[in-house]
């Protein structure tokens, strides 16, 4: 029903070394405190042990947005109503029953209100376990260079983050109901596993965070053997594909068999998938350069 984000800053203390995974209480000392809400706003998560407000991190300017109940746009809100929501933050987030986190609507940002936005969901993080215990949100070759050489317990080296992640955590918005996603498997079983959700996101991440939501997610799962594959591979929508990648409809392949008809082109139309004995490097990147887009995953 509601979320919160916005630019964020890691205030000194709160954290050894990456306040993504390794909170700490600066008043008792307490690495990964055990933490409880009392009131809103950013100094509301305090320390079980000490009652010390524990914010690793801090929204330095965000905005709190509702969506509308077909779930198709959303609204940015002033204070009154951000505050209002952070009071019943557990019930607007609708976080499921088993969930144990404090939801990002208790800090009740208000700083950009009346913007109108769509909603487009789609998973942040979906894949299969790393062959080395690591955060799921550093599962990947961007954010996973944050542990490398870490002063604390979730630290590993630049070897073993290239050997051991599956980079579960794309942030792709592309990944979402219709596509299709191969995945490495590094440990037995493959440990599948996503979160991450997003009601909204651009290429990039430019601000760093979006629209984290609560959702459902419903898989079909098929084993593909012997492709060693080690990273994942994703096939969109044809929809999100860059406009000149997209197939070609009927009307197009006629105009083509026409052209090819009047130059003898006998080898008809142009189509990637009569090229596949012929994708050498420089044929690749001729095509690449013809059709494809670059999209950055995060911009850190």
């Amino acid at each position: 029903m509601a979320t919160a984000s916005g630019h964020d800053s890691s205030p000194e203390g709160f954290c050894p070394g990456d306040p993504y995974v390794a909170a700490r209480c600066p008043n008792c000392d307490t690495v990964w405190p055990e933490t409880h809400v009392e009131g809103i706003v950013q100094d509301a998560v305090k320390c079980n042990i000490c009652g010390n407000p524990v914010t690793p991190l801090r929204i330095v300017h965000g905005y709190t947005v509702t969506f509308d109940e077909t779930r198709a746009v959303g609204l940015t809100l002033p204070k009154p109503a951000a505050e209002k929501i952070a009071r019943a933050a557990d019930h607007y987030a609708a976080l499921p029953d088993d969930s144990h986190q404090h939801s990002i609507l208790v800090y009740a940002p208000s700083d950009m209100p009346g913007a109108l936005v769509r909603m487009r969901p789609f998973v942040g993080q979906l894949g299969t376990c790393p062959s080395k215990a690591m955060p799921d949100s550093h599962n990947a070759g961007d954010v996973g260079a944050f542990p490398v050489g870490a002063p604390h317990a979730c630290a590993i080296t630049a070897e073993e983050l290239a050997q051991r992640k599956t980079d579960g955590h794309m942030d792709i918005d592309a990944v979402r109901p219709g596509a299709i996603l191969i995945c490495p498997v590094k440990v037995p079983g493959a440990g599948l596993y996503m979160g991450d959700m997003y009601a909204g996101q651009g290429d990039g991440v430019i601000a760093g965070h979006t629209m984290d939501v609560a959702g459902s997610v419903t898989l079909q799962v098929e084993v593909v053997k012997d492709d060693p594959i080690d990273g994942p591979v994703l096939f969109p929508l044809v929809k999100d594909l860059p406009p000149l990648a997209r197939p070609f409809s009927a009307e197009e392949k006629a105009k083509g068999a026409r052209l090819a008809a009047q130059f003898s082109c006998l080898a008809g139309l142009i189509v990637l998938a009569a090229l596949a004995e012929q994708i050498t490097q420089w044929n690749a990147a001729l095509l690449a350069g013809y059709a494809a887009d670059s999209t950055l995953q995060k911009l850190r």
